[in-house]
């Protein structure tokens, strides 16, 4: 949804071709990613088998063409060869490495990157594109790594009362290696401030509740959608994103070396002072001293120390943040990505 606003405001007419799902809160897609109405949905019913959703790919690929659609982008990696075979020029773009690709996908891929409609494979880090240029031989050239983005957030009020004590924030996952243990120690730490966590599934909350039922100073609001995440990033003083050496998805694999936080890039644009994990693929984006302090991942004193000195310092939190959001202005909004993938599209065949 995020990216299809890009490609409005990039000046593009947009429908979002997906699998149907079911409302989320009650809300609209739009109303639950804070997006505008300018994107036109259009949804394609599950099948729960391998064909299912083969056949999902191409009628999304199918309506595509037949609605008029000049070019395709899409993370379907069997919709985008499809349409790339319908005619239409295709920017695919994946967040998996190469090496995960196997038996039909691995086809699949093999056989869009020869397509003569094939533009380009947007990745989110240098260390995927380098992946795919030694697995498929696939050139530099024929690769954007975009990181990902953020949207100018909408003025809002505090979801939080101020307290008058340091407010310290976190937006995501509870999932293994994402941090919320740094978040509970750090709590039992800095008993002088106050920590606020925004995210997780209801079973991971519980479990984090129990766990920390001894800390005053630690608040687990379980999930919000996405549109509400702005109100708590305006009450938060301070924000988090204490990653671990290794971090998973759903408690599986282990994204460190490759992913892109989309939460990094929200707390950017919200223009709040980040305290990170120093992580060689979070370097590519984030830099110490500059827009946010870098911190050894496992090292709670190190954390503790660090967010010390960003209680005692007011004038830092202020360059921090607006250092952070200058980078977000100047480089990831999700407009910016659009149209570096738009001139990829418009540009004819790769070399």
């Amino acid at each position: 949804m995020k990216m299809c606003e890009g490609f409005v405001e990039a000046g593009c007419d947009v429908t979002l071709i997906a699998l149907a799902g079911t409302s989320a809160a009650g809300l609209t897609p739009s109303q639950f990613y804070g997006t505008s109405e300018h994107v036109r949905l259009t949804f394609i019913a599950e099948h729960p088998t391998a064909l299912g959703r083969m056949l999902y790919s191409w009628n999304a690929a199918r309506r595509a063409r037949r609605g008029g659609a000049r070019w395709a982008f899409g993370r379907d990696l069997a919709g985008c060869y499809f349409a790339a075979r319908l005619g239409l020029p295709v920017c695919y773009e994946t967040h998996d490495p190469a090496w995960q690709l196997r038996g039909i996908k691995r086809h699949l891929f093999a056989r869009l990157i020869r397509h003569v409609n094939f533009r380009r494979l947007v990745v989110i880090t240098p260390v995927l594109r380098d992946s795919y240029a030694e697995e498929f031989g696939l050139s530099a050239s024929r690769v954007l790594v975009l990181p990902d983005a953020a949207s100018e957030p909408a003025a809002t009020s505090r979801a939080l009362p101020a307290s008058g004590r340091l407010t310290v924030g976190y937006l995501g996952h509870l999932y293994p290696g994402r941090g919320i243990e740094v978040m509970a120690s750090l709590a039992a730490r800095c008993v002088w401030a106050d920590f606020h966590v925004v995210g997780g599934r209801d079973e991971e909350v519980a479990v984090w509740r129990d766990r920390c039922r001894a800390q005053a100073n630690i608040t687990f609001h379980g999930f919000v959608p996405h549109a509400r995440t702005a109100a708590y990033l305006t009450s938060f003083d301070v924000v988090l994103a204490p990653y671990q050496a290794r971090v998973t998805v759903e408690g599986q694999g282990d994204t460190s070396a490759f992913m892109s936080p989309l939460k990094l890039f929200e707390y950017m644009a919200a223009r709040k002072p980040i305290l990170c994990s120093d992580l060689p693929v979070l370097r590519e984006v984030m830099r110490h001293g500059g827009n946010c302090l870098l911190v050894p991942p496992g090292d709670l004193d190190a954390w503790g120390a660090a967010l010390q000195h960003l209680r005692d310092e007011p004038d830092l939190r202020v360059r921090l943040a607006d250092e952070a959001y200058a980078d977000f202005q100047r480089s990831h909004t999700w407009s910016a990505r659009a149209e570096r993938i738009l001139a990829a599209l418009t540009t004819g065949q790769a070399g």
